[in-house]
Parts: C-alpha cells; structure tokens; sequence
C-alpha cells in the first residue's frame, strides 16, 4: 500500500483557500488570498524541496486542479517558480471531481482500519430536496453498511 502525504497551507484558525496570491481562489468573496506568502523563507523552501525531492503524485480537488492548470503551465522561463513549475508540469495529477457517499466513505475507512471517522463538509443525497432536514442517522446508516467504529458528525467551529 502506498503512503498518502497531505501537504497544506493551512493557518492556525483554519484557512487553506487562496495561500498564493490575491486573485488565486475569490470564491465566497475570500479577499485575503496570498496570506503565505509573507511568511515564505529558506526554512519553508527547504522543507518543501525535501518533500518534492522524493516521487510523488497530486492528489487535487477539482478547484485546486483548475487553478493549478491555469497558472503552473504558464509560469515564464525565468521565474525563480520554474523548477517547481516543471515538476509540476510533469507528475501524474489525480482530481477528485465528486463528494462520495457514506458508504464508500465507510467502506474506505473499515478498509484503511479507521478507529474513528469524523464525517464533514456533508451533502443530502440528491433525491433529497435541498430545503427538507437530513437527519444525522441517514449519514451514519450509510457508513455503518461497512464501518463498525465511532462516527462524529462534524459542525462548523466543532473543536474535537
């Protein structure tokens, strides 16, 4: 089985959209995008080139992947970005396109030996009318065709 490293931005309260640049992701009206970028360094550059050294594939959402497809491709010659643009460029890309269903989810954590699973970011399936109450129990009958362990149903703001 291979290994799945998730490198992320991500501040401490929580905000991994638009990292880059300020025009990168104005999505929800998100005005703070290039929010990394002050605090780059040769610490940051390092670690990065150190993960980025070993082979890898991207694992990308389909936003991110559109992003990454717009810029990446373009970046000029002799930008100090071209190293890492052309490895970029050139490692195999896998975009998730669709939510999956609780019980893929489930089926995938008793496959991974998940011991709890914490369920978020959730959507009615969509014979549901998008104004009806979903109740909680819908999302656990759907994980509990092949998952036996605790199940938390995340909230916004919910601190585990």
């Amino acid at each position: 089985m291979r290994k799945l490293i998730v490198a992320e931005h991500i501040s401490l309260d929580g905000v991994v959209q638009s990292p880059g640049g300020p025009e990168e992701d104005l999505s929800g009206e998100f005005r703070l995008g290039g929010w990394t970028v002050p605090y780059v360094d040769d610490a940051v550059g390092q670690d990065l080139q150190e993960l980025f050294s070993q082979p890898f594939e991207l694992l990308l959402g389909r936003r991110t992947y559109e992003i990454f497809a717009a810029y990446w491709p373009r970046v000029p010659v002799d930008s100090k970005s071209r190293a890492i643009a052309d490895l970029f460029n050139s490692v195999p890309k896998h975009v998730v396109e669709t939510h999956s269903t609780t019980v893929d989810v489930g089926r995938m954590a008793s496959e991974a030996k998940v011991k709890t699973l914490v369920l978020s970011h959730l959507l009615p399936g969509s014979n549901r009318n998008a104004t009806q109450e979903f109740p909680d129990t819908a999302y656990i009958e759907g994980v509990r065709q092949h998952f036996s362990g605790q199940v938390i149903i995340g909230r916004d703001e919910m601190v585990l």
